[in-house]
């Protein structure tokens, strides 16, 4: 399908080219620009600024963060944080996200709880598990039988298909002989979205480091967790109280079957949402498991007074991790500054997880009636689906790539973000950028359609 549209002029830039809606929600943002992070480990790091969408990846000695503009969307810790006065030292952790923040920078999550000083942000861990006949708790530290850090920086990136970073964690236990038992791979990606709403997922692979397996026994809780803020909590003899919150904030949960706090305890559903009110507006969280995740759909722990729940699949019984079974696992986060609307929050699920329809995509991208050679071309998808990418060639002409086997895009609305921006490892500097933010911020918005679609873009500037 090939449809020529009337001249739209969209910051600066003059755009001829196949839309099959005029431009509505559009990407706009600031970039932030970061300078590299020395590193001794040798791995690689991201090109310091973003020129796609906004987003940036920085790191120091202590966290790696991703931020849209100057706004951070979330941190996460490479050494523990301070442990606050009256806190157990022993509750010190690194290797969780913390803070991460809504749109209009409130903060959602909490650490060092001094209810449940050993919840942090989003974190990983295991109660109940045996290795080698030893009864080993990674989650409840006050038990000084095994504890989850940080290990490694692998990489942090900064491209067309995601903005984050891969880390190592280590399950270690701490008592004589101390052994490290398993490795966990994070995957953190986040993606440009509209700015009404964060979006990013985290991939986790556990691997036993060991020939001796770890046997994660049926239990009520563990997994991946998520700890809201203090004032979320439902227990008034707190409030007050030396490192309590100085006073309660509405909250709850809800999941896909439309279950709150009580009923949705160890309901196994798609999703779940920790919302609550902040400073006396709405906010929310909503955290997706992915539909192939190991017992799919997963149970959840939703606590009845405390503003934390996990997806446990220990909950249906006791499973192994060795070397020839790791456990993968995908969860997806959206951070609004809403009440969760559960129909919304259904199409992104299905978005994500559903079966997903593609369509051969190309196209030609001229600049000042020049071709516009080796500029990099990004479509992504409404609602944070599966963005796909090009560079152009000596004639201008890309043909979009969901990866380097599949020559498509996701069928669906989204936007089309342009750069010809290259950053040089010599220098460490980007090269100018000949389009305005129109082109590499804002977007165009665009809708692909099943079959054949070519997409031309003839920009000028004004």
């Amino acid at each position: 399908m090939i449809v020529k549209i009337n001249e739209l002029i969209i910051s600066s830039v003059l755009l001829f080219a196949t839309f099959s809606q005029p431009a509505a929600q559009t990407l706009s943002a600031q970039t932030a620009a970061q300078p590299a992070t020395p590193t001794e480990d040798g791995n690689p790091r991201a090109e310091p600024t973003s020129t796609l969408g906004g987003l940036s990846v920085g790191e120091t000695q202590q966290t790696i963060s991703i931020q849209r503009g100057e706004s951070t969307l979330l941190t996460y810790t490479k050494q523990s944080p301070p442990v606050p006065t009256g806190i157990d030292p022993i509750y010190a952790r690194s290797g969780f996200l913390h803070p991460v923040n809504s749109p209009t920078g409130k903060t959602i999550t909490a650490t060092f709880p001094i209810d449940h000083a050993h919840q942090h942000g989003i974190f990983a861990a295991w109660v109940k598990t045996t290795y080698s006949d030893r009864q080993i708790d990674f989650w409840n530290l006050a038990e000084r039988t095994g504890r989850v850090g940080h290990k490694r920086v692998n990489a942090t990136f900064n491209h067309v298909a995601g903005t984050g970073f891969d880390v190592d964690l280590i399950y270690e236990s701490t008592t004589e002989p101390i052994v490290e038992v398993l490795n966990e791979n994070w995957k953190v990606v986040a993606y440009p979205t509209d700015g009404s709403f964060y979006c990013f997922d985290i991939e986790s692979q556990q691997r036993a480091l060991t020939d001796q397996p770890l046997v994660v026994e049926k239990y009520h809780y563990g997994g991946m967790a998520l700890r809201g803020r203090m004032e979320w909590l439902h227990a008034e003899k707190l409030v007050g109280a030396a490192g309590g919150p100085k006073e309660v904030e509405p909250s709850d949960f809800l999941n896909d079957q439309g279950s709150g706090r009580e009923q949705g305890n160890h309901q196994h559903t798609k999703w779940v949402s920790l919302h609550g009110e902040i400073d006396g507006k709405p906010a929310s969280i909503t955290v997706l498991s992915q539909a192939d995740n190991f017992r799919a759909p997963q149970a959840a722990r939703l606590h009845p007074t405390k503003p934390y729940f996990c997806f446990s699949p220990c909950v249906d019984g006791s499973f192994v991790i060795d070397r020839a079974h790791p456990l993968i696992s995908r969860y997806r986060y959206l951070v609004t500054d809403a009440e969760p609307d559960p129909q919304w929050i259904e199409k992104q699920w299905q978005n994500w997880c559903g079966e997903q329809s593609i369509a051969p995509t190309k196209g030609t991208i001229t600049f000042n009636g020049k071709p516009l050679v080796a500029a990099n071309i990004a479509f992504y998808p409404e609602l944070g689906g599966r963005p796909s990418y090009a560079s152009t060639d000596e004639q201008g002409q890309f043909s979009l790539k969901l990866d380097e086997q599949t020559e498509a895009a996701k069928v669906g609305s989204g936007t089309f973000l342009i750069s010809t921006s290259i950053y040089d490892e010599t220098t460490q500097e980007w090269s100018e950028e000949l389009l305005p933010k129109g082109a590499t911020e804002e977007g165009f918005s665009y809708e692909i359609s099943p079959g054949q679609n070519v997409v031309d873009f003839n920009l000028s500037a004004q």
